[in-house]
């Protein structure tokens, strides 16, 4: 769920300063997509993760899988004139959730239709995939790699669209400590699993972003931001780049996960990692994202396909 992703994966941070606790304070709402509920490899990988991060005693705590869309949104700001709106009973507060989350629905639905905003959203899903693959293998320059999985993402659009698919591209490893983003960093490591930015998806997030209020990534250009997507052929400044977080640990475990991670890597260069299966997403959710892990809670979601 980190807002913009900029650890970049050096282990050069001193020890002394590396918590053994996670206790970051998260802000406001969060807009995540949830795939479906099911038992399997990546809830099992995501429990064991939390056990050998430290557990509850360290801060350490579960979470629903999910890819985060937009991250502290405040609850009190009014999309329509820009103003902040007063103190809502939680009856309201829902009701103007579910409308919003309708209302993206609507957009979604509207940009698929539209040949303009597509051509856009396919060059935006390239220039995503591209800083992606970089993460996932960093040494790599050739993208190749990238130009062959969107030429089969294009053959393959309607069926991913209808089902509503993501395709992990592999496990990274992330530290972000709390200097990052301006000082916004969440002081903790994140092992994360990188997800394919697709035609679907980005518009969706379009979608989302364009509805909701302004996020911490979106906030300080809201309205330059919205111009330049409608007006520019030029992709966004600001990159969508989907991903799966695995668990929130301590910052003092980045330098362990990082190097079981990359023995596991040499491992599986023949082998299926079932972590990295295509996820079904199900749902389009708002959470609270207020306060410590253990204070989320889901505000409410609803079905993606209808």
């Amino acid at each position: 769920m980190p807002p913009h992703g900029d650890g970049d994966g050096s282990t050069d941070r001193p020890t002394n300063n590396r918590s053994t606790t996670m206790n970051h304070v998260f802000s406001g709402w969060s807009v995540w997509l949830e795939p479906e509920e099911k038992e399997g490899s990546l809830k099992e990988k995501m429990k064991s993760l939390q056990q050998t991060c430290g557990g509850t005693n360290h801060g350490v705590h579960s979470f629903v899988p999910h890819i985060t869309l937009l991250y502290n949104v405040s609850p009190t700001h009014n999309v329509d004139d820009e103003t902040e709106l007063g103190p809502r009973s939680e009856e309201s507060q829902r009701l103007r959730v579910e409308q919003l989350l309708h209302d993206s629905l609507e957009r979604f639905k509207e940009k698929q239709t539209d040949e303009k905003v597509m051509h856009q959203v396919q060059r935006d899903c390239h220039a995503s995939n591209k800083v992606l693959q970089n993460i996932v293998h960093p040494c790599c320059d050739d993208l190749t790699a990238v130009a062959s999985a969107e030429q089969g993402e294009t053959s393959n659009h309607n069926e991913s669209t209808l089902y509503h698919v993501v395709k992990p591209m592999g496990i990274h490893v992330m530290d972000y400590p709390k200097e990052a983003d301006g000082g916004k960093g969440f002081d903790c490591a994140i092992p994360l699993v990188v997800i394919r930015n697709m035609p679907w998806l980005q518009a969706l997030q379009d979608a989302v972003r364009e509805t909701f209020p302004p996020d911490e990534r979106h906030a300080s250009s809201h309205v330059e931001e919205k111009e330049k997507c409608n007006n520019s052929s030029e992709p966004q400044a600001v990159l969508f780049l989907p991903h799966l977080a695995l668990v929130y640990a301590p910052s003092s475990e980045y330098t362990r996960l990082f190097i079981e991670e990359n023995e596991k890597q040499k491992g599986r260069d023949h082998q299926i990692n079932p972590i990295l299966e295509p996820l079904q997403i199900q749902y389009l959710s708002v959470w609270s994202t207020s306060g410590t892990i253990d204070d989320w809670f889901r505000i409410m979601k609803i079905p993606l396909s209808k």
